[in-house]
């Protein structure tokens, strides 16, 4: 059973975490395999995945001769599949429905959602980030996705609430959390990245989509930030989640008296094995932020959507975001105060994220049932 899972990608390590946690549901079954399209990545990204290669149907048919000719057990050994291979649909997007990504996006979405549905495949929407949907064609896309659905989770209240108010309360509509606190740690002896003190991860949407206080004060707060920690003899080292981050990660370095080790792995995997060796995380990346927090890391963040302080609150610690303006004194005491209580709040997060991982198992089970019909 070939299940065709969109809105992943190797580029984006928060995507590429999301289709680990994806695949590895599906292994468990023993009886589904991925598919992805050929924007996921490089063959060796689908191969390292043991992924399919989806190909899209050619609206003009000009591929209708090569198609009839490769049956079915060709395809199968190419690793090749379309839509008459396809069972159901896995949509595990973390953002991808709002009015912030604009109509032609949600449309083209809500198009393809439709032809499969059509064709009677079943559709889910894992947890992820959702509206606002005030737009009035954004919002008649949405309706349509909700039409084609079998499954839609929302990943915290405010995302359910915007749901609700395009679809209503149907059956098909659910709340999870997010899904990559599953996700298994790679083996710490394969893991190069360095070992306790505070872990920064940066991201340049704290300067792109952020007010311009914000934008302007966000890499000057983390240089004080590491300043501060290494002159109390806290050893500091910076995480590059996505590869988009390296050039702030790298200023900060160069920036300092004392320069920190920055860090990167290719694997989504490995990343979240590294941030669960630290003592204690500072996070702008959101799935970073997920990982230390499901593996019971204390750490704070820093926010550019509301969706840092929904999690947050999963996690049972409100007050751990912090606001960066042009004062940077308070922002940095909330963050020495969590160090100084990293170990409580360590054992908070331990069980709090067991019963994260129980609900996020739940939803498996769910999706499993639907995708099997």
């Amino acid at each position: 059973m070939r299940i065709l899972v969109v809105g992943t990608s190797t580029y984006n390590k928060g995507a590429e975490l999301m289709h680990a946690a994806v695949q590895q549901e599906l292994a468990r079954t023993g009886s589904m395999r991925a598919v992805v399209k050929t924007s996921f990545g490089s063959p060796e990204d689908r191969a390292n995945y043991g992924a399919d290669a989806y190909v899209a149907p050619d609206r003009f048919r000009r591929d209708r001769i090569w198609r009839k000719l490769m049956h079915g057990q060709l395809r199968t050994v190419l690793g090749l599949a379309w839509d008459d291979d396809i069972h159901g649909v896995i949509d595990a997007s973390g953002f991808a429905f709002s009015d912030q990504l604009g109509l032609k996006r949600i449309r083209s979405a809500a198009d393809e959602f439709a032809r499969w549905h059509k064709q009677g495949k079943k559709i889910v929407l894992l947890p992820q980030a959702l509206g606002p949907f005030e737009d009035p064609g954004i919002r008649d896309a949405m309706r349509s996705i909700c039409d084609s659905a079998s499954l839609i989770y929302a990943r915290e209240k405010t995302s359910f609430e915007h749901l609700q108010q395009v679809s209503g309360s149907g059956a098909q509509i659910r709340l999870s959390p997010d899904f990559t606190c599953l996700v298994e740690r790679q083996p710490a002896a394969l893991c190069d990245a360095p070992r306790g003190g505070l872990c920064v991860v940066p991201n340049k949407r704290m300067v792109t989509n952020t007010t311009a206080e914000v934008a302007a004060s966000y890499e000057g707060f983390l240089a004080r930030c590491i300043r501060e920690f290494q002159a109390d003899g806290v050893p500091v080292w910076i995480l590059v989640h996505d590869r988009g981050d390296f050039e702030i990660a790298e200023r900060l370095a160069q920036g300092l008296d004392q320069k920190p080790t920055v860090w990167h792995h290719h694997d989504a995997r490995m990343l979240k094995t590294a941030l669960g060796q630290a003592d204690m995380v500072l996070a702008s990346r959101f799935h970073a932020l997920v990982s230390a927090l499901s593996l019971g890391v204390a750490s704070v963040a820093t926010s550019w959507s509301f969706k840092y302080q929904e999690l947050l609150s999963d996690f049972g610690i409100d007050d751990h975001l912090v606001d960066i303006g042009a004062d940077h004194a308070e922002p940095i005491a909330t963050l020495k105060r969590a160090w100084e209580s990293r170990q409580q709040t360590s054992k908070l997060l331990e069980e709090r994220a067991a019963g994260i991982r129980s609900r996020a198992r739940e939803m498996w089970g769910e999706v499993r049932e639907v995708l099997s019909m």
